[in-house]
């Protein structure tokens, strides 16, 4: 009740960090000291979730990431929570590390990623009971990831880096091609295969990045 109060005394001033849509109308957008809403209508009306969600601290979501009836947040210090009614109501889960994840996917087979501070990046195969980190990478921070249409899970960092773990790989990242020499906010594979990285340097393309793995 007081962390509302206090927000509510503060006024709209508090950035929002992270939104996902399963569809046109259904989405949540998280942000800063923990803020989530909801909507049903495609943004025309929103409802506040804070009460529903497990975050003592009040720390800032950093992501939000979704299959099928399961939501997972991912947040400052670690924090990590989920959902098992549509993002209704989110439990906070024990973090496998105390810093802070800005990153999260899940895989279509319901495998979680969560990534961020100085390249920390964790996998669950048990909806986030427990995580297996992931290794080969150097510690620059994580900030983007996404499931590539081969299934292959991809992460970008702030020195512009790429790394992927394919299925079947275990707990192994490999380096895709040459930095982009800038730091990755957003990355998306586009219908042909390529990816589109963006950051405050602009926007990169990677054409073929599935003939640029290296072994």
């Amino acid at each position: 009740m007081a962390n509302a109060e206090r927000l509510v005394a503060d006024g709209p001033d508090k950035p929002f960090l992270a939104v996902h849509f399963v569809d046109a109308n259904h989405g949540l957008v998280a942000g800063a000291y923990g803020i989530l809403f909801a909507t049903q209508d495609g943004g025309a009306t929103w409802r506040s979730l804070i009460g529903q969600v497990e975050n003592p601290s009040s720390v800032h979501i950093y992501a939000i990431a979704q299959k099928d009836q399961r939501w997972f947040l991912a947040g400052e210090q670690g924090y990590l929570a989920r959902s098992n009614d549509e993002g209704q109501s989110f439990v906070q889960l024990e973090s496998p590390y105390s810093g802070s994840f800005f990153t999260a996917t899940v895989r279509a087979d319901g495998e979680l990623l969560v990534a961020g501070l100085k390249g920390r990046a964790y996998t669950s195969v048990d909806g986030g009971d427990s995580f297996q980190e992931l290794k080969g990478v150097a510690a620059s921070s994580f900030g983007s990831s996404i499931q590539m249409a081969s299934g292959a899970l991809l992460l970008a960092n702030q020195t512009g880096s790429l790394f992927v773990n394919s299925t079947g790989e275990g707990d192994t990242l490999k380096a895709l091609g040459k930095p982009l020499g800038m730091p990755v906010s957003s990355i998306v594979e586009a219908a042909d295969g390529s990816l589109i990285a963006s950051g405050f340097a602009g926007i990169a393309h990677v054409s073929n990045p599935a003939s640029d793995i290296q072994e």
